[in-house]
């Protein structure tokens, strides 16, 4: 289960082998990282899903989680907003292919790909240009009341 701790997998391992001859221990371990803000509140996250449905219109958004540790765990320490999200579309028949022999996407998913990352730099380059904006205002604003 996504939210179970090492010990706790270790244990239920345990109890649902119920063979003492065999023994479990972990080798390597690297914890889960913690959920990533996804409220609207949360501005990386809501980039991100506006940024999808641009793209893919008739798209849903719901947070998930990933059952896999992927590189993420190097980014960390800069952020604790990170998300895992892909924006390649797959089929039933890309399923199998998937991370194996002769992986690939349609040419016009790749091209929905690009979009989509392209998006992505332009919401947040408007949402910088729109909180900079918002500053300056306010600077010229305490300057024109003599603050």
């Amino acid at each position: 289960h996504p939210t179970s701790n090492l010990d706790e997998v270790l244990e239920h391992d345990r109890w649902a082998i119920d063979d003492p001859r065999v023994k479990i221990e972990a080798k390597d371990y690297t914890p889960p990282p913690p959920i990533s803000p996804y409220s609207d509140e949360s501005m990386p996250f809501q980039i991100i899903a506006n940024s999808a449905l641009q793209v893919f219109p008739t798209g849903h958004i719901a947070p998930g989680t990933l059952m896999a540790n992927t590189d993420t765990k190097h980014y960390l320490n800069f952020t604790s907003n990170i998300y895992r999200f892909s924006p390649a579309f797959l089929t039933k028949n890309d399923t199998s292919r998937f991370h194996g022999i002769n992986e690939r996407i349609s040419v016009e998913n790749f091209g929905q790909v690009v979009h989509f990352y392209h998006q992505v730099i332009r919401n947040s380059d408007q949402i910088m240009i729109d909180a900079t904006t918002k500053s300056e205002d306010l600077f010229e604003d305490l300057e024109a009341s003599g603050d």
